[in-house]
């Protein structure tokens, strides 16, 4: 016994080995194998202890092996087989000594071969069971591995590869709550972004592919309003143009809204009126009561909930501004979209407006703004073929202001101006809008009317001599202004061709100029 590192005493214990079986059975209780105590050191080793038990290999008294008393007595241990009662058996054998360390005997443990050889086929089938419950753990780990690792990147894969050949709604669904599904959800995020940014691409395209379809001002505003409502889901709009000769904002086309109940607008009068004099969009979300919009769907009216002008405006100039409604919201990133639909609206319009201009200042008299006779030759060629082939009458008024020299010579250019001007004003109220009127030349006028007889047509060149007779020219000093006006009809007058109808409407006009002037005379 030591106590801090001293000794200070021993402890000693006794065993007793003869006749007494608590060792050999201790170790049977333990190992699960027979045991012995033998005494002597000679050829009369006996066993004096055993374990009790009925297949007990060794048997009390017995005398020890050969092979287990030849290395006794050479104070070496044995192990090895041997017969024990014709049985084939396993033994280990070790010397035991006195405390003097003299030789008194041995102390043996054997077990039968054949339960060896069972416990080693047993281990052995123990060992291919545990190494085929290993090889389908393995498996099993494998499959999950494969499935929460092969499964997941390979659908991450798929999903990438059918999003680039263009399958943009392709989405994944990975439910792993580890790294993939993370993984799974940036792609997703990314896929959302991108399709958002695709479907804007495809509503500029749309709106572009649009705008160049028409060169006419009108017809372009309205397709470019429709369009636009359609992509932002509006319910209602409606486009101002701005009059520079005014200085007001005209209604000039409407979505869902009736634009014949839409007022003309000064800088600063309303949300559009604003609009145009800040050149600043505006979005209104509660809209105020003096904003009169009502939307009408056929069978019920609606307000709007929000509203969103934008000026359109080129190079600082305003040309005009549009004004969306609607009956739910729009969305934040909405309003940039609109107003980039806007500028490109802006420089169409613009393109379209100058198109209009150069087109009608290619068909118009510039003084009288009737149409010139290049046009009107071709419109003439037009309206009789039309009447010839459908078989309804067409008139043609030709006119001649009467003694114009004189009022160039006696007042001067300016005033023979001025008095083309009022008689070029004074036909154009006299007839229809679908009637065609142009100056010919010089101080000469012609109209087409379509639809109409002679007698139709002769009632319309009596008002218009009659008009001409009594409208004033301020610089003419009182002098009147008259017409004399020649009237030829398909098919009253038999002319089977244009220049047959023409011939004639010019005969009449030659021969109300013999008569005295200032009448209408039929040809």
């Amino acid at each position: 016994v030591i106590q801090k590192k001293t000794v200070i005493g021993a402890l000693a214990g006794i065993i007793i080995l003869n006749h007494d079986r608590w060792l050999p059975h201790t170790i049977h209780d333990y190992l699960n194998v027979d045991a012995a105590v033998f005494l002597g050191a000679g050829q009369e080793t006996r066993a004096i202890a055993t374990t009790r038990r009925m297949d007990n290999i060794w048997r009390a008294g017995m005398r020890a092996p050969s092979k287990i008393s030849a290395a006794i007595r050479r104070n070496a241990a044995f192990h090895g087989k041997i017969s024990l009662n014709h049985a084939p058996s396993f033994v280990i054998a070790d010397p035991i000594y006195n405390i003097d360390r003299h030789l008194i005997g041995a102390l043996a443990i054997g077990v039968r071969t054949h339960k060896i050889d069972a416990l080693i086929a047993k281990n052995t089938m123990d060992i291919y069971l545990f190494m085929g419950l290993g090889m389908a753990l393995s498996l099993l780990i494998a499959y999950l591995a494969y499935r929460d690792t092969i499964t997941p990147m390979r659908g991450l894969t798929w999903a990438m590869d059918d999003f680039a050949r263009g399958e943009l709604s392709v989405r994944t669904e990975l439910l792993t709550k580890d790294e993939f599904e993370e993984l799974g959800q940036g792609f997703n995020r990314m896929a959302d972004a991108i399709q958002k940014h695709e479907e804007r691409i495809n509503k500029y395209n749309a709106l572009s592919k649009l705008l160049i379809t028409t060169l006419n001002p009108k017809d372009l505003l309205q397709r470019a309003l429709d369009k636009v409502s359609e992509l932002t889901g509006s319910a209602a709009g409606v486009i101002y143009l701005f009059n520079e000769d005014t200085g007001m904002l005209e209604p000039y086309v409407a979505y869902g809204l009736d634009l014949t109940a839409m007022d003309t607008l000064r800088q600063g009068q309303g949300v559009p009126g604003q609009v145009a004099q800040q050149k600043a969009r505006m979005h209104i979300k509660e809209i105020p009561p003096s904003c009169n919009i009502a939307i009408h769907f056929g069978v019920a009216t609606a307000y709007p909930a929000e509203i969103a002008a934008f000026p359109l405006i080129l190079k600082d100039k305003l040309q005009g501004v549009v004004l969306l409604a609607t009956i739910t919201n729009f969305r934040s990133d909405e309003l940039p979209f609109i107003e980039y639909m806007t500028d490109q609206i802006s420089i169409v319009l613009d393109n379209a407006l100058v198109h209009e201009n150069i087109e009608r200042l290619s068909i118009t008299d510039s003084l009288t703004n009737l149409y010139n006779r290049r046009h009107i030759a071709k419109r003439m060629e037009i309206e009789f073929s039309r009447a010839f082939r459908y078989e309804h009458p067409l008139s043609l008024l030709i006119m001649d202001i009467d003694y114009f020299k004189q009022v160039n010579d006696t007042f001067g250019h300016l005033v023979g101006d001025d008095a083309l001007i009022t008689v070029a004003r004074i036909i154009r109220q006299s007839v229809r809008d679908s009637d065609l009127c142009a100056r010919y030349g010089g101080e000469e006028f012609v109209v087409i009317l379509p639809h109409t007889n002679r007698a139709q047509a002769t009632v319309v060149a009596q008002k218009i001599r009659q008009a001409v007779a009594a409208a004033t020219v301020p610089a003419m000093e009182g002098k009147q202004l008259t017409l004399s006006i020649g009237v030829a009809a398909y098919p009253d007058s038999h002319a089977l061709s244009l220049e047959e109808l023409v011939r004639k409407a010019d005969e009449a006009l030659y021969r109300a100029k013999e008569a005295g002037r200032n009448q209408v005379i039929l040809g």
